[in-house]
């Protein structure tokens, strides 16, 4: 059984894509999978800092691509998350379009990607690109990051086109849920991915009981892409 490779896009920094990366490793982990995860980000590398397994591919150049292919070809058997950086699509438009999809189809591996937005022009105009980008039409999962408001005030998204030319790739539009920023926080200074930060002891009771309720929504969040 081939088994699929994800990739968390978004572009413009501090959407929220490290976010969305962590909490899909903990859905997949969780899902009985050995996922790995491609750090890309090398400024912020909030991914990695949770996951020490994690592999660095810097996609601002052709060999970064290669490195992560790579990375890819040697580990058929497990489920890769790639959590790309700022200025993803700079790279993509220059190499990524045959150094990711032309390639992993030659692979058999299957690719879909979430594509994390807040309210902003930038962030739809950037999610259109990548649509544009998308020759090989991998399903566009559309993430609405709840950090920024809930689902409806995202006005600029909801009526304009690009929620209809992602759901034509197969996609979904998902509402990503907010995590309490000290909670995150705390994840982040002590290095502790959200199965640790749940261990006994580790957090204070209300602090556990919203990373339990966010974990939760999360996962159904990703219910709602694989669903059929």
């Amino acid at each position: 059984m081939t088994v699929p490779v994800y990739y968390i896009g978004g572009s413009k920094g501090g959407v929220g894509k490290s976010v969305v990366s962590i909490a899909l490793m903990d859905y997949l982990s969780l899902s009985g999978f050995n996922p790995m995860a491609i750090e890309t980000d090398t400024a912020n590398p909030d991914v990695a800092a949770l996951y020490t397994e994690s592999v660095f591919a810097d996609l601002d150049e052709r060999d970064g691509w290669l490195e992560m292919l790579k990375h890819i070809e040697d580990n058929l058997d497990r489920v890769i998350v790639v959590n790309s950086a700022a200025r993803a699509n700079t790279g993509l438009e220059k190499y990524g379009k045959d150094l990711l999809f032309d390639a992993l189809r030659e692979m058999g591996r299957p690719c879909e990607a979430f594509w994390v937005v807040n309210r902003t022009k930038d962030s739809v105009s950037m999610l259109a690109d990548f649509l544009k980008m998308n020759t090989n039409s991998i399903p566009v999962h559309v993430v609405r990051n709840l950090y920024f408001g809930p689902s409806h005030k995202f006005e600029l998204l909801n009526t304009s086109n690009t929620l209809e030319k992602a759901a034509a790739t197969g996609g979904k539009a998902l509402d990503f849920p907010d995590l309490a920023d000290r909670v995150y926080e705390k994840m982040n200074v002590q290095r502790m991915n959200v199965e640790q930060a749940l261990q006994p002891g580790v957090l204070s009771v209300g602090d556990m009981v919203e990373l339990r309720r966010w974990r939760s929504e999360a996962h159904r969040c990703f219910e709602g892409a694989f669903q059929a």
